[in-house]
């Protein structure tokens, strides 16, 4: 429900110097001095009632709870009957979820001031917040006979509709209500200069329950329904917007509205509607089912008229699904609305009960262990990090944090501390990196996912969106273990919004074109967008781990940058590097790992230098691209090479087969590049050669799996896939550095750094630290070089599948059968369309999409960390453009 603003009455009266000097100061925004002046002349006056209520809206304006509770009573025992007190009272003791002596009051105030509008409206609130929807329903429709256009009393009451079932009502009060009144203001009470934000709200159901986190003292608030936003009402000032609309299934229309609305603005955005739009529970089914380690039980939309069919079986099994089913209206959460149906017989009644034209079903699935009962865990996601939140134990399949058997068993709480404490040891680390894969896909900045294990130790999702809440736990001091684990949901979660609201404004910071703005796209970060060809962009959450380091590292509490390469920590960073890469890249035992410093280009002379032997035969080199004949041109500096087939007479637009090489069958090695990122050009597979092949993957290396027996040695350096420049990973058969000659400098000896385990000299640390980063983002975020496969292959289908639909205005450089799914390099057959393009990119917060000073263009470069969403949005820019230029 959206958080409504409740204005401050305060009194008018004036005319002595003490509250004069006291309005002054209150538009000064220092209460404590206006405090310190309304006390001074209420010791001069002290009967004084319009003084006394000023003094106690300051109070509450300064947070004073006790003070404040106790003037506004002062004020009441002098003038029971004072209308401004009454409501603010109310108000008060509502604020703090004190409802019954809330309820006192707005009933007392009523007695007195039966005509008032607002003592309606905030009873029935009361009501409201107590599920008392008729006597809610009578509060406020005597609000909306007094006030027909009260704008809180409308919103309030399609809310009670709505829970009747009135759709058409609610939706029609909610229009009455918002209306050219879409921008809602709620009260500051800081005496700093506030941080603006916005938040987004549904009109309807569907919202985040953010308000205690939203600290009035410190942020300025201000409301935005997207549905009823009139773009051509400027937003308000603001440094950061917060979309508090979290449930796809109930508010489809309202994440749509806000998608369009967020073209208005260059603020970075918590929880992106496109993102949150993907979280209904259909949705999850299919897309969180993918993930390694994960099972979500199927499930589908179904009409009332469909679940009402005779031949409802034949209609379940068509779905995939059978009885026993779960059936739930959707926009109901904690279990209202949800309920078992095991026989088609039941059907009929349970429809019955059940709000809403269309229902999800779901599979029911019995996850009783084996002392019969359910176990329900909670883990929210706060900026990319898992919290435990509860566990909740029931022998009932609806088993929720407050209706489990929790309170009557000092053992399932000792469990949910337990889960609390040290959520690996209870869910095993395996599910703990499938949960991690969760957050990585639902690319949430708040989020929660309610989840099970089966006997498989798999996670079993039944919800994963934004709508969770992190309830605060009762006064009973059975729940005092549980404070410390919402404190640090809570805490995490402020600070992300105030980092987030007071971060310098994103690069470029000129506002979109237009045209583009008015197109309905996600909110997306620069470095999201970012499709530069190298140094490439880097996981969002990598970033933000090395930012940290930089201060100072989580295990040594120094700075990454300040680490010697000597220390115990760095000689455990290294192993776990070397670990890593061998497991995800599945290297054999045959093959050593070493990091060096510097880049590929140093590797073009250390090769031939190393593997090529003075005398014998010349090494082969394919010239497929810049890069290669790059190498080519260097490595002819160390050895005399052989051409074994050169590209560059049709402009390097296609790759040799294995029949198109030639070279001596006892050549020491045939070297080639398997990704060209100027030209856009990728080996699908590796060429079969019969001597020993070395590849440059330098951009494709962890994108894609890699067949290690075909070779003898790989290269990459690291600032396309793998972290930022300065650092290079080769992987090299053992025998071939066996064949290596004796004398070479050691620092030009790749036997050398084998030896030193990638330590010999003073090695690039941070480099390392952050490629180490990264592994752990590929394993425990996106599941694996498999799953980054399937990823990149996507993305590339979805840009190529633009730009071919495109053919006749864009040419595309490589032949398709050759075309690389890391970089996509064209242009436009109007040439004066290449500059247009890039600067109305820019302008539309795109960058790195210049193509390669040798051959010009546009180049896309879709490493790992471009995510699908940034791919999805340059597409849409792309279909844009053409439709308004060319």
């Amino acid at each position: 429900m959206i958080q409504l603003p409740v204005r401050t009455l305060r009194s008018d009266a004036a005319g002595v110097a003490g509250y004069a000097g006291a309005a002054a100061w209150t538009r000064h925004a220092d209460l404590q001095r206006s405090l310190h002046c309304l006390e001074q002349a209420l010791a001069r006056d002290p009967n004084r009632v319009d003084l006394m209520f000023q003094r106690a809206c300051t109070l509450q304006s300064l947070g004073c709870d006790d003070r404040t509770q106790s003037a506004y009573l002062g004020i009441l025992e002098r003038d029971p009957t004072h209308l401004g007190s009454l409501v603010n009272l109310g108000r008060h003791f509502a604020s703090h979820r004190k409802h019954d002596a809330a309820r006192i009051v707005f009933t007392h105030a009523l007695a007195h001031h039966p005509q008032n509008a607002d003592c309606h409206l905030h009873l029935g609130l009361i009501h409201y917040e107590a599920k008392e929807f008729a006597q809610a329903r009578q509060c406020l429709d005597t609000a909306l006979r007094l006030a027909p256009d009260h704008q809180l009393a409308n919103v309030a009451i399609s809310f009670v509709l709505q829970e009747a079932g009135d759709f058409e009502g609610a939706a029609a009060h909610r229009r009455r209500g918002l209306r050219n009144r879409s921008i809602l203001p709620l009260p500051y009470y800081g005496t700093d200069a506030p941080v603006p934000v916005i938040k987004l709200s549904s009109a309807g159901t569907g919202n985040v329950p953010l308000q205690r986190l939203l600290d009035d003292r410190t942020f300025q608030t201000w409301i935005v329904v997207p549905e009823f936003y009139d773009s051509a009402q400027p937003l308000p000032p603001h440094h950061l917007v917060i979309n508090a609309i979290g449930d796809a299934d109930a508010a489809p229309v309202a994440l749509e509205a806000a998608r369009t609305l967020l073209a208005f603005t260059t603020a970075p955005v918590v929880n992106a509607p496109a993102a949150v739009a993907k979280t209904g529970r259909c949705a999850n089914w299919e897309r969180l089912g993918q993930i390694p380690g994960v099972v979500t039980p199927r499930a589908c939309t179904l009409a009332r008229e469909d679940l009402a069919a005779h031949d409802i079986e034949s209609i379940l099994a068509s779905r995939g699904l059978e009885f026993p089913i779960l059936l739930r209206s959707p926009g109901y959460h904690t279990g209202e609305h949800f309920v078992q149906v095991d026989t088609r017989q039941a059907l009929t009644a349970e429809l019955a009960a059940l709000p809403g034209n269309e229902l999800i079903a779901m599979q029911f699935l019995d996850l009783r262990e084996a002392d019969g009962k359910v176990r329900k865990y909670r883990v929210m996601i706060v900026d990319g990090k898992l919290y435990p939140l509860h566990a909740a134990i029931s022998r009932h399949w609806k088993v929720h944090y407050f209706s489990a058997d929790m309170a009557e068993s000092d053992a399932h709480r000792r469990e949910d501390a337990q889960f609390l404490q040290d959520m690996g040891s209870v869910l095993g680390q395996p599910a703990v990196q499938a949960l991690h894969r969760i957050a990585e896909h639902l690319g949430l900045d708040y989020a929660g996912i309610d989840f099970s294990l089966n006997t498989a130790g798999e996670v079993v999702v039944f919800e994963a969106n934004a709508t969770m809440i992190v309830p605060v736990p009762d006064p009973d001091p059975r729940w005092d273990y549980r404070r410390a684990a919402v404190e640090r949901i809570d805490s995490a979660m402020r600070e992300m919004l105030l980092r987030r609201a007071t971060q310098p404004a994103p690069s470029p910071a000129a506002p979109r074109t237009a045209e583009w703005a008015t197109a309905p796209h996600a909110a997306l970060s620069g470095n999201a967008l970012n499709f530069s060809a190298g140094p490439g962009a880097l996981p969002e959450d990598v970033l933000r781990q090395a930012q940290e380091a930089i201060f100072a590292l989580p295990e040594t509490g120094l700075s990454v940058l300040g680490m010697s390469h000597r220390s115990a920590w760095f000689e455990g960073l290294l192993e776990e590097a070397h670990r890593n890469a061998r497991e995800l890249l599945a290297v054999p035992p045959s093959h050593r790992i070493v990091f060096l410093q510097g880049g590929s280009s140093l590797q073009f002379s250390m090769i031939p230098m190393n593997f090529a032997p003075v005398g014998g035969p010349n090494p082969a080199y394919i010239q497929s691209g810049y890069w290669s004949a790059k190498a080519f041109e260097e490595a002819n500096f160390a050895r005399k090479l052989h051409e074994a087939w050169n590209g560059a007479g049709d402009g390097y637009r296609s790759l040799p087969a294995t029949g198109d090489l030639t070279f001596d069958p006892a050549a020491p090695y045939l070297h080639y590049v398997s990704n060209e990122t100027v030209e856009g050009l990728q080996f699908k597979r590796a060429p079969h050669a019969g001597v020993a092949l070395i590849a440059d993957m330098s951009s494709d290396l962890f994108s894609r799996p890699v067949d290690f027996r075909e070779h003898a040695m790989v290269y990459a350096h690291a600032q396309k896939n793998l972290g930022p420049a300065g650092v290079t990973m080769c992987v090299i058969q053992e025998d071939l550095l066996e064949g290596a000659p004796d004398g070479l400098p050691p620092m030009l000896d790749y036997r050398t750094h084998v030896r030193c385990g990638s330590n010999y000299n003073t090695p690039p640390v941070f480099g390392i630290y952050v490629l180490t980063l990264v592994t752990r983002w590929l394993r425990d975020r996106v599941g694996g070089i498999e799953q980054i496969e399937r990823r990149n292959e996507s993305k590339a289908q979805r840009l190529y599948a633009t730009l071919d639909r495109l053919g006749e205005l864009v040419q595309l450089h490589a032949r398709q059968p050759f075309r690389s799914a890391m970089n996509a390099s064209f242009r436009f057959r109007e040439q004066r369309l290449d500059e247009h393009f890039l600067n109305e990119a820019g302008r539309a917060g795109f960058t790195g999409l210049e193509g390669h000073r040798s051959i010009g263009g546009i180049r896309v470069s879709l490493y790992n960390a471009v995510p699908e969403a940034a791919v999805t949005q340059l597409c849409e820019f792309i279909t844009w453009f053409a439709s308004r230029y060319g």
